[in-house]
């Protein structure tokens, strides 16, 4: 489980953008099936994060592309 939070908390603070004027946003790449992924998608976005959602049935090529060392990795990239 801390493997899984702190995977979830490297990939969202890599990929949020704040911007002085505009709410913050983000991207979760994630898999269509996860419930725990929409979820955090709705606490975000309900504290002010703009989350754009894309679904991708294999993770691994964004795991990949973001730098996610293994040992890092859940089945779910933020």
């Amino acid at each position: 489980m801390k493997k899984l939070t702190t995977a979830k908390l490297l990939l969202a603070s890599l990929t949020l953008v704040a911007g002085s004027a505009m709410a913050a946003q983000g991207t979760v790449y994630k898999s269509p099936y996860c419930g725990c992924c929409k979820e955090w998608v709705k606490y975000m976005e309900d504290h002010g994060y703009e989350i754009e959602v894309v679904n991708m049935e294999n993770l691994n090529p964004i795991k990949a592309k973001l730098g996610l060392r293994p040992q890092l990795a859940s089945c779910i990239p933020r």
